[in-house]
């Protein structure tokens, strides 16, 4: 197990920054969006001790699914390559449905969040999708120019989306009302738990990370635990502050976590309402923004290479239309699935993907007798 000095070592000898931000914006999307709204029904103390759950589930999955991409160390192979090295050819029947379902679902889910989000917090007559198509037309370039530009940019966005977090909390924090927080439903807890795997994902840019680091084990390690941990307090102060200033239940007034829930918006967006606060707006846009847009890039890029995998010699222009096409002409379709498409990907994707196939990984390995060296905190 690495210590505490590891971990001071690996942060000042690796430039693990980038990959700390990169896992960070990863987590930080739309799951943290929807979070309050569905979370939000089942109470704060009941929301927060699943979320601090799933959050050490995903670390021990993505954990065992990066001691396993490093120790075969393929620098041309994505994760169905991973999976299909200890499970057998016959895993992409289940890989690569599975990959593009989840995939497809979380981009349609950034763009119909985006263009809620544009569309509910500027006064603008503007239809959704003009705004679905600027937000792919950023998104989709920018995912295009690979992993060294993605990173740098990437970290960028991620630093400008704290601030906008910071000024967005505390200018609400002072509404919070204890009472608020009060509420506890336990069994909605589970009708919730789709969303919180995958707002706590950040499986599919493990293999990023990992050859960023050069297999290194320490700079992973320390790099896929400090974005985790830094996306967990991000998650739970931003679920605080929506639960204790939302009322549960329509007072008359329209805006409720129950009505938030019922038109699948994101939560920022009645946050802004109820405060009729200028500034609460500003930095709301722009974080919801930039944790929809830190998001998305990751995942185009992840889904560009796995793309690039299972149809190897393909052009770039095909690849691109296979990426960013099929979301944009179902978000096009059907404008109002943002939490409908964080529930498809969290409940089918990331359960099924990322922690059903490495843990049965991890044990067709241990039946071998070649278990995994575990090398982790």
């Amino acid at each position: 197990m690495v210590g505490l000095p590891g971990w001071f070592q690996a942060i000042q000898v690796m430039s693990i920054w980038p990959s700390v931000f990169l896992t960070t914006g990863t987590m930080i999307g739309v799951g943290l969006l929807a979070i309050p709204i569905m979370l939000g029904l089942a109470g704060f103390w009941p929301g927060l001790v699943a979320m601090v759950g799933v959050a050490l589930l995903v670390w021990t999955s993505g954990f065992l699914l990066a001691e396993r991409i490093m120790a075969l160390r393929r620098s041309d192979s994505d994760l169905a390559g991973f999976f299909e090295a200890d499970l057998g050819k016959g895993v992409r029947r289940i890989t690569v449905p599975g990959y593009l379902l989840l995939f497809y679902a979380l981009q349609v889910a950034y763009l119909t969040g985006a263009a809620e989000t544009l569309s509910g917090l500027i006064p603008l007559d503007i239809p959704k999708g003009v705004w679905m198509v600027v937000v792919f037309a950023f998104t989709a370039l920018l995912s295009m120019f690979g992993r060294a530009v993605l990173l740098r940019c990437n970290g960028g966005l991620v630093v400008a989306m704290m601030v906008a977090f910071a000024v967005m909390l505390a200018a609400s924090g002072g509404q919070a009302e204890a009472k608020n927080l009060e509420h506890r439903d336990w069994p909605m807890v589970f009708i919730s738990l789709p969303v919180l795997c995958c707002a706590f994902a950040y499986h599919n840019v493990i293999p990023l990370v990992c050859r960023e680091h050069n297999w290194n084990r320490r700079a992973v390690h320390a790099a896929l635990s400090i974005g985790l941990l830094l996306a967990l307090a991000m998650t739970a102060l931003w679920f605080w502050v929506v639960v204790a200033v939302l009322p549960l239940t329509d007072d008359g007034g329209g805006i409720s976590l129950v009505s938030a829930a019922h038109l699948g918006c994101p939560a920022t967006v009645p946050l802004a309402r109820f405060m009729d606060s200028a500034l609460i707006t500003v930095s709301g846009l722009v974080f919801s923004l930039l944790a929809i847009l830190t998001s998305y890039v990751g995942v185009g890029t992840a889904l560009s290479s796995f793309l690039t995998e299972i149809a190897p010699g393909r052009r770039a222009g095909w690849i691109f239309a296979l990426t960013f096409g099929p979301p944009l002409v179902m978000a096009f379709l059907y404008a109002n699935l943002f939490v409908s498409m964080v529930e498809v990907a969290g409940g089918v994707g990331m359960m099924v993907l990322f922690g059903v196939l490495p843990t049965l990984a991890y044990m067709r390995r241990r039946a071998r007798g070649r278990p995994w060296r575990m090398a982790g905190l």
